[in-house]
């Protein structure tokens, strides 16, 4: 217990800190973060709906997608790189995750790719443990910052500044760091853990301000 508040403190003061730079940039009309989705909007669908798709699923995808793979296994390979190819194929085709639209397919080409993802890891096991090993800290890095980009869907990208743009990443980067942390030294499921406490608090707090 004291792990997790632990580290949820820390994500929190990070994210206080950053709040804190946004809140004086775009005060001083420095940057502007235009979102996806509005806040009216977002209320709108608070409730059971956001708490399942922000507070309990959102981060159990994201930790399969980016810390799962850090411990070099043919099947933590094989889940992220199937959710990934989702959250792709439901980016350029705009049918939504949750959507039955297109089920079939989707679920087709993903088991297809699951398996050829498991059978690829499988074969050359002993090389790919060895490359996490060597590139270890490489690895964490570079799944960490894909973890901040994958947050830019949540805004506007073509009319972010490279600063807004900048100010958004940092803080989701520096949060994929302290998951790797977590995920790495403890266990996966205390990331997990930690990931929903701090979307679920988030959320709270979005629908009371």
């Amino acid at each position: 217990m004291k792990i997790t508040l632990k580290f949820l403190l820390l994500l929190i003061v990070v994210k206080i800190f950053f709040l804190a730079i946004i809140f004086v940039c775009v005060d001083n009309s420095w940057i502007d973060i235009p979102m996806n989705h509005s806040k009216a909007e977002l209320r709108q669908r608070t409730g059971f709906y956001m708490l399942i798709l922000v507070g309990l699923l959102g981060p159990f995808l994201e930790e399969c997608m980016f810390r799962l793979p850090l411990v070099a296994k043919p099947i933590n390979f094989s889940i992220s790189g199937t959710i990934i190819f989702l959250y792709l194929y439901s980016f350029y085709t705009g049918v939504e995750l949750d959507s039955l639209d297109f089920f079939g397919q989707r679920l087709l080409l993903s088991s297809v790719l699951f398996i050829l993802i498991y059978g690829f890891c499988n074969k050359y096991s002993a090389q790919l443990e060895m490359l996490w090993k060597n590139y270890k800290i490489i690895t964490i890095v570079l799944m960490s910052f894909l973890f901040a980009i994958f947050h830019l869907l949540n805004y506007d990208s073509k009319s972010l500044s490279f600063l807004s743009g900048l100010v958004v990443v940092v803080p989701y980067f520096i949060s994929g760091l302290i998951y790797s942390h977590v995920r790495l030294n403890y266990n996966f499921r205390l990331v997990i853990l930690i990931h929903m406490l701090f979307n679920g608090m988030g959320l709270v707090l979005t629908y009371l301000f």
